[in-house]
């Protein structure tokens, strides 16, 4: 690996699992290049007023921001790269035939760490279908993601179905005494505590959609069974109809219904999905459907490459590095490095202990290859 080469203070200056991390990005965007997305590189520092324009204003208090020294404008460190698919797909490809289909990859700074991470500075690669709002598109998303990470060794992945969007539009004709009310209703269904609950005409179905069994099936079954408002019913014939594809599809992955998990969901609007690791119990991607502009809707997925890192994914091979005698002609190190070594040329007389202290799997003298212990 390119670490070996490096002596032991510098590899520190290196993010950890540089090489299986490329290496990575490289299979997912692979993936999806055989799907027919199309790969973006959104820039990774903008103006305030258009990185934080549309979609991107939920992130807003996850971003970095810095004067521009040339206009003296704010300017901010991207904090998310969905929203700027979304922004570039309404301008610069606004008149692109539909549905569009990107891909991406690249690194996002965040003011404030999520979850139990420390890290602020996160690694991300997607892909968004645009132009197109069925319940096929939102498989088709799943689908993808299924196959890259399968690539990266991926077997056992749980995905938890949700409604973005399912409790404000459940709540929207219900009567609170104050707004503090309502918001402690809310916060008491996010920490699903049934006994917070006050009474109020929803709250028999909200206590049912926080009690659904962990099958997927049963819940769906239970589901049916709601006298739902015809908008949110309408939403669960969509979660029903991906459901149902992806068990024919994916009869190996599990699934699960959670229909009132809003968390990481800011701008979405309908039905999305966390994808986990069932082995390590770790979220490793998630995504849904959102409306960019009117008439314009997408759904798209982010998978997190730190989070599939610890996961054990894409184990990490030794790339054999020759060291090369002094005086070796150039022409047998071009056939070398043709076969997939790394070569090093040597500048001291005793090359094999150079060799040795740079990390060096193997020798090249006189036309022959040697392996160093």
């Amino acid at each position: 690996m390119m670490h070996a080469l490096l002596p032991s203070g510098l590899q520190d200056l290196l993010p950890p699992d540089a090489a299986r991390e490329q290496r990575m990005i490289t299979e997912m965007l692979t993936c999806f290049t055989a799907h027919g997305y199309s790969q973006v590189t959104p820039p990774l520092v903008e103006f305030e007023e258009t990185l934080l324009g549309g979609k991107g204003a939920a992130y807003a208090p996850q971003t970095f921001r810095v004067a521009d020294p040339l206009s003296q404008n704010m300017m901010g460190l991207r904090a998310d790269i969905t929203t700027q698919i979304a922004r570039i797909a309404s301008t610069l490809l606004a008149s692109a035939p539909k549905p569009l289909r990107l891909s991406y990859a690249g690194r996002v700074l965040r003011a404030v760490p999520q979850g139990l991470s420390p890290e602020r500075q996160l690694v991300q690669s997607g892909l968004e279908l645009i132009g197109v709002d069925t319940p096929h598109a939102s498989s088709e998303i799943i689908l993808v993601c299924a196959e890259a990470l399968e690539r990266i060794g991926s077997t056992r992945l749980v995905a938890d179905l949700t409604i973005a969007g399912l409790l404000d539009a459940l709540l929207e004709e219900q009567h609170f005494p104050s707004s503090e009310a309502r918001e402690s209703f809310v916060a008491a269904v996010k920490r699903k505590d049934l006994a917070a609950l006050p009474e109020i005409p929803a709250k028999a179905i909200i206590q049912t959609l926080l009690s659904l069994p962990l099958d997927a099936q049963a819940a769906l079954t239970q589901l049916q069974a709601l006298a739902l408002p015809v908008g949110v019913r309408s939403w669960f014939d969509q979660l029903a109809e991906i459901h149902a594809r992806l068990r024919s599809e994916l009869p190996e992955m599990r699934l699960s219904i959670d229909p009132l998990e809003s968390y990481g969901f800011e701008y979405h609007e309908g039905v999305c999905f966390s994808l986990f690791d069932a082995t390590q119990g770790r979220e490793v991607g998630r995504g849904g459907r959102y409306v960019i502009q009117d008439g314009l809707v997408a759904c798209g997925a982010t998978l997190y490459i730190r989070a599939l890192l610890d996961c054990g994914y894409l184990p990490a091979t030794a790339t054999p590095t020759v060291m090369l005698a002094p005086y070796t002609p150039e022409t047998e190190g071009r056939a070398l490095r043709a076969k997939g070594f790394i070569t090093l040329q040597a500048h001291s007389a005793d090359w094999l202990e150079e060799a040795t202290r740079l990390g060096c799997t193997h020798g090249w003298e006189n036309g022959r290859l040697r392996h160093l212990e």
